[in-house]
């Protein structure tokens, strides 16, 4: 058996160290590239949202390099992801590849419905070889989830540019190749002290922005051409309000409160409407009453749940007082169309600020008007 598995940022790291703690052969998708994107456009669905044609020029790639096992999380609810799998399969039959494509489930019942999931799949290994590896994957994506984080708030302040990315390419490629449980236990400490290190101007007057929107697209920046480090080279310090790790603990371990998320979205909207389109809601509310400077959501053309959270964006930027960008990415998408769209986002809310301090009784709407835009 030759595993592979979508590519989503630094989540291959997990995956590959869980597979690899079972003995089975791991086929890490290449990074994406044009080819990729070129891949799944090519022979995925006209109308299907972005992810899915990414997911499936990574299984052809990785197919080229002898994979033969896909595993995939399955979903449940109104999101198209809980269809992804079955299309690939039916896709990849059609491409004559005779592949096995395993789909763990989203438990709705807890963590021990998932460990028999992946028992069911993998019955010649051990309970404890499998709670021993899904633990060892799981430490992984938790330590990453928490560099990225500080990456992202932390990156405006940097005195050297680029000196976050450099650290980051250089975590992810260390934690990859470590192992050994107290190595690293060890290793994380040493490099949380270094990103805490990397000289920083701290009197930089930043903005604050909190990234929204589908999760995929969130995490793979090939996908949203990087906007996170771009908006970070602007003098933005980021919140992204959705990881990997969140994920895991909300929708698979259980152990997440998310109780939250009713607090904040309900004056706007009253049922989940699958995806991640019910914490963009809350999340765009819950960071306009922290003060953010801005909101910007990130979603895939297509995104039944994520265009419904957009209609319901407006009435929060009004009502919340807050700027609010809609991102929206499909294969068609340029890297010059994004650019301009952010670094006229930042600047508009660089220019309401000057206006707003000129004129302290005006609102967001009322200073966004005098403006022009």
């Amino acid at each position: 058996m030759k595993v592979t598995f979508p590519h989503m940022g630094s989540f291959y790291v997990g995956m590959k160290a869980l597979f690899e703690a079972l003995d089975i052969e791991v086929i890490v998708p290449p990074p994406i590239t044009k080819k990729t994107m070129n891949l799944g456009n090519v022979h995925g669905p006209e109308s299907a949202c972005l992810p899915l044609k990414i997911n499936l020029g990574n299984f052809l790639e990785s197919i080229e390099k002898g994979a033969d096992t896909v595993v995939m999380a399955g979903g449940h609810g109104p999101c198209r992801f809980g269809y992804y799998a079955q299309v690939h399969r039916e896709i990849l039959k059609d491409l004559g590849y005779d592949i096995n494509v395993i789909v763990i489930e989203q438990p709705r019942t807890g963590r021990q419905e998932f460990f028999r999931s992946i028992k069911a799949n993998f019955p010649n290994k051990s309970w404890y070889a499998i709670l021993s590896a899904v633990f060892h994957g799981w430490q992984k994506i938790k330590m990453l989830d928490e560099l990225e984080e500080i990456i992202l708030r932390n990156r405006a302040f940097e005195v050297e540019s680029g000196a976050h990315s450099k650290f980051w390419k250089k975590a992810v490629r260390l934690i990859d190749q470590t192992n050994d449980k107290e190595l690293m236990k060890k290793l994380f400490g040493d490099l949380k002290q270094e990103v805490e290190d990397i000289p920083k101007k701290w009197n930089r007057e930043v903005l604050h922005i909190a990234i929204v929107g589908e999760i995929y697209l969130l995490l793979e920046p090939s996908a949203n051409h990087n906007v996170e480090e771009k908006l970070g080279n602007l003098g933005v310090s980021i919140t992204r309000t959705e990881y990997v790790s969140d994920y895991i603990s909300e929708n698979v371990f259980k152990t997440k409160n998310t109780g939250g998320h009713e607090l904040f979205a309900s004056r706007y909207l009253k049922n989940k409407i699958g995806g991640h389109g019910y914490h963009t809601v809350a999340n765009a509310v819950k960071y306009a009453r922290k003060g953010y400077d801005g909101i910007i959501q990130i979603m895939p053309f297509t995104c039944t749940p994520e265009i419904v959270s957009m209609s319901i964006l407006n009435e929060i930027s009004e009502k919340e007082d807050i700027p609010i960008l809609s991102l929206i990415f499909d294969e068609h998408s340029g890297e010059a169309g994004v650019d301009t769209r952010i670094e006229a986002f930042v600047d508009l809310i660089r220019r309401k600020q000057r206006i707003a301090d000129a004129n302290p009784n005006l609102t967001t709407r009322e200073n966004l008007s005098l403006e022009g835009v």
